[in-house]
């Protein structure tokens, strides 16, 4: 008999989970955390590509506010948070209108439109921006940047499709698990995991399981999301050699960022690929995307500009 062990597969972020936790031996890492599986933010540095993990600080509350919930989805929100804090030693949320005139995360609840409608794809989303004030704080070793997540957002929609098309109301249970797997998506766990004891789970039915032992009073108990927690915010999984086109791309755009005073990149990371963007002077999105379909990086490393950053490149001059 052959019996499957979901934590023992192999990590799928493309770093060396082991040689970071040497690297940080005083960070207590829980048994069976998924934290390898980790899609890491990008940064360049010195024609270096850098990866590194970000999640807010726990020196202060991060703030939450919330839009369009009704009294039910705002008493779930507060539970998921709630577990969320107990999952992670030290991490606490702060939730209210007041929370809203400061960054943190904004948690928004919307209706899906009409079954078909690409809105419709899922029923939450997140998205969370990391700030680098620091390139390599502390020791030029390059083992941790001055870098904290500074705003997320977190979309929840109150439908699912069923298997014929239809859109359902998500009932309690499955509203709850949207919940805390957003919440863990804004916390700054950017991907999915194969394995683990975790809200960031790609089946949805085995974060259904930790939803269901929130809603019954029992605490949660999240492995994955409490490692990441336990490293320094910053801390670098990988340096290389950055190749010579993506280099290049890089000093030009930072040389425009200069000239145009859009100010440093705030650094984003997803599933399939990682950005860094700016917002110029028109409230545009300015964006370097670098895709993880291409293969593992650096060698599968490329950025590629969107629209509005080939956009204003064709109108500055750039020295090269």
């Amino acid at each position: 008999m052959v019996i499957g062990c979901a934590a023992c597969a192999p990590a799928t972020g493309g770093w060396d989970v082991r040689r970071v936790e040497q690297g940080h031996p005083s960070a207590v890492l829980p048994a069976g955390h998924r934290l390898g599986d980790l899609a890491p933010h990008f940064w360049i540095a010195d024609d270096e590509l850098v990866r590194f993990a970000c999640r807010w600080s726990r020196e202060r509350a991060v703030p939450v506010s919330v839009h369009g919930a009704t009294p039910e989805e705002f008493r779930l929100l507060g539970l998921a948070l709630g577990a969320l804090e107990v999952a992670v030693d030290g991490l606490r949320f702060e939730l209210g209108t007041a929370a809203a005139r400061e960054r943190g995360i904004a948690v928004a609840f919307e209706a899906a439109t009409a079954a078909g409608d690409p809105s419709t794809a899922g029923s939450g989303d997140a998205i969370a921006d990391c700030r680098v004030r620091d390139v390599f704080a502390g020791t030029r070793s390059g083992e941790r940047l001055g870098a904290q997540l500074e705003e997320a957002s977190v979309r929840i929609r109150r439908s699912r499709l069923d298997l014929l098309g239809r859109l359902v109301p998500l009932d309690e249970l499955e509203l709850l698990a949207t919940l805390l797997h957003e919440l863990g998506h804004a916390m700054g766990y950017s991907s999915h995991t194969r394995g683990g004891r975790t809200v960031m789970r790609l089946a949805p039915s085995e974060v259904r399981l930790q939803a269901r032992a929130v809603l019954r009073g029992g605490p949660l108990r999240d492995d994955t999301l409490a490692a990441l927690y336990a490293l320094p915010s910053g801390t670098v999984l990988g340096r290389d050699a950055l190749g010579a086109e993506a280099a290049a791309t890089a000093r030009v755009f930072a040389e425009l960022a200069a000239r145009s005073g859009w100010g440093q990149p705030l650094s984003r990371a997803g599933q399939d690929s990682a950005e860094l963007w700016w917002r110029d002077h028109s409230g545009e999105r300015i964006v370097l995307r670098a895709s993880r379909l291409g293969g593992p990086w650096p060698e599968g490393f490329a950025l590629r500009a969107n629209a509005a950053a080939r956009s204003a490149l064709r109108k500055r001059v750039v020295p090269r």
